[in-house]
């Protein structure tokens, strides 16, 4: 069998030919994926990862659960571009809350996403005023808007060192340049799906209990703005410190573990995306233990309600000038 005709065939099972015609969804857990009601019609394995092709809202839909952290979102979401060219994708699931204004239930659609773990962990009595960092000029910088994050009594107890964040490398190679990048704290989600959100929130009929669990509050919608920044990090963060330290410095809103990777992976290749987030917890600002675990149901639940909404809500056919081929990956330049 020629290449040619055994490319072909790969493309044909992948689905990824139909271009523009189905929306991509990400979600990291199987009990997040579980609240959402896809009607399956087949799936597809591929590199560890079984896609599931279906309908959700009367919209062609492909699903798939990318595991925890970022390595596994940036996986996910990258074979789910190269296989089956979405027209845009989205994230969703739940996350700690960094803000008082958010309650528990609370669903959350960002319009700026930032990776808030890529730090320089400072050595024991490290000074940030006097000190350099380690490859500094090089790799790693002290100018906004990188930020430095010490306990309150680093002072006195300077044991710990202190947390550098840094900017991300968004690489920009060329063949003149093959290692060219530019940083990047907040990646931008699409305008278009943002106003979709804000219309699918008018809408939407997010729970109070799911089963044994119920609410003391009312949950909303936050959408652009005023949903403030989502954070993520390869951390799950249960300390109040960390917490309003993101708030206070970069307006974080939401703090888990795979929508900006998702994001990065998206902005990169150029496909629209957005993602939505229920809070679970407050991320180390619970009045007593961490309810995550409680509270995973109902979270969950109102992430799914919005992302169906939104599904039902957005246009089916994004076009991105920027946006490369199905075949962005294996290209001559």
């Amino acid at each position: 069998m020629g290449l040619a005709r055994i490319c072909l065939l790969q493309l044909l099972s992948f689905g990824c030919c139909a271009a523009d015609s189905v929306i991509g969804i990400v979600v990291p857990n199987a009990y997040e994926r579980n609240t959402l009601n896809v009607s399956v019609t087949h799936g597809v394995l591929q590199g560890g990862y079984y896609f599931q092709r279906g309908k959700l809202a009367e919209r062609e839909v492909v699903i798939v659960v990318s595991g925890l952290g970022p390595l596994n979102s940036a996986m996910a979401t990258t074979l789910l571009i190269q296989q089956f060219n979405p027209s845009w994708i989205m994230q969703y699931g739940i996350a700690g809350s960094a803000q008082s204004t958010l309650n528990y239930g609370d669903v959350v659609v960002p319009n700026n996403w930032a990776i808030v773990d890529l730090w320089v962990w400072t050595r024991a009595g490290w000074n940030a005023t006097t000190d350099d960092l380690p490859f500094q000029g090089v790799d790693y910088f002290k100018e906004w808007p990188n930020a430095n994050f010490e306990f309150a009594d680093y002072g006195n107890h300077n044991d710990t060192g202190t947390f550098y964040v840094q900017q991300t490398q968004v690489m920009n190679e060329t063949r003149d340049d093959p290692a060219s990048y530019y940083h990047q704290m907040l990646i931008p989600a699409d305008q278009r799906l943002l106003q979709a959100a804000a219309t699918a929130a008018d809408t939407v009929k997010l729970q109070r209990c799911v089963g044994q669990q119920c609410l003391d509050t009312t949950p909303r919608v936050e959408v652009g703005p005023s949903a403030g920044v989502g954070g993520s990090g390869s951390i799950f963060v249960d300390n109040a410190a960390w917490r309003i330290f993101l708030a206070e410095t970069y307006n974080v809103s939401v703090i888990e573990m795979e929508s900006a990777p998702f994001a990065h992976v998206a902005v990169t290749l150029g496909v629209p995306y957005i993602a939505v987030r229920s809070v679970s917890d407050l991320a180390g600002g619970d009045p007593a233990d961490n309810p995550a675990a409680e509270l995973a149901a109902v979270a969950a639940t109102n992430a799914a309600l919005m992302v169906e909404e939104l599904v039902r809500t957005a246009p089916l056919h994004l076009t991105d000038g920027g946006r490369q081929s199905s075949g962005r990956f294996l290209h001559a330049a």
